[in-house]
Formats: C-alpha cells, structure tokens, sequence
C-alpha cells in the first residue's frame, strides 16, 4: 500500500483541501479479472494487417492493388484488384468475398493499399459497412507511405 496526497477541488473549481488517500492494487482489495478477459495487446497490428495488402498486391504482377480484412475471429483474408475483358473486381471485394468463403461474415479491419488513388468506391464502402455491421475500422494506404484513418461511418454519405 502506498500513501498518496489527493487535492479536492469544490465544485466551483476552487481548491478546498489536501487528503491522504490509499492507493491499493486489485490483489491487496482481493480482486480478479475474468480469465477469459482479453486485452488489446492480442488484436493482430496494424502494422500486420497492412503488410499483408502490400504484400498481396505484390503477388500479382498486373495489379497495383492488395486489401487486408480482418474478421471478427481474427483471421486476415487478402484480396488483389482484377481486370478482366468484362469486368474490373476491386481488392475489397475479392478481400471480402475470401473471408465469406470461409464462413466469416463480420469485418472489424480493412487495409486497403493501392500503387496510384487513394480511394474507395462506393460500392466498396457499401460492401464494408455491410459486412462490418457499420463498425469497420479502415485505412488506406498508398506506395509513398502515406495512409489515412477512418471509421467504415465516415466515408458513407
């Protein structure tokens, strides 16, 4: 146990007096925490979450970009841009659409990393807020280093 000197303020804001105050730990009040209490230290990184966009983005010669999605189990699922003669199929949704393949169908990360825009398009954020149940946390990235933080929220209308 440790003694500390605690000042009170009124609720004027005006100081009123110095007290002594005990500061004890969880285990001197016999307290526990749940054991199956996790803490953020276990959440994969970002730093993790973005390399692996970089790297699938690298993996494939024609595309310049690579998604990382993280699902509510923790798992990272990876996605390339495709171009075909019909059609061009975002890194999101191949991200996505590999995490649904796998029965997962909640997002909490996306990593979106890209050679030239920096931008999302609509149906893409569509896809993201519906499969993170609007709870998304997402970055995205460019080759130069620069990276931008948003909520899945933000970048609806």
């Amino acid at each position: 146990m440790s003694d500390e000197y605690q000042t009170r303020v009124s609720s004027t804001g005006s100081q009123r007096s110095a007290e002594k105050v005990r500061s004890l730990t969880p285990e001197q009040l016999d307290l526990s925490l749940p054991e199956d209490a996790g803490s953020d230290d276990e959440d994969i990184s970002w730093e993790e979450v973005q390399k692996r966009a970089v790297e699938a983005a690298e993996n494939i010669d024609d595309s310049s970009e690579g998604c990382a999605v993280v699902d509510s189990t923790e798992n990272i699922h990876t996605g390339v841009t495709l171009e075909t003669s019909s059609e061009k199929i975002h890194c999101v949704r191949t991200a996505i659409l590999s995490a649904v393949s796998e029965d997962e169908t909640v997002v909490d990360k996306v990593v979106v990393h890209s050679e030239g825009e920096k931008d999302l398009c609509g149906s893409c954020r569509q896809l993201i807020h519906d499969f993170s149940e609007g709870e998304a946390a997402v970055r995205i990235s460019s080759s130069i280093g620069e990276t931008e933080h948003y909520d899945i929220e933000e970048l609806l209308p």
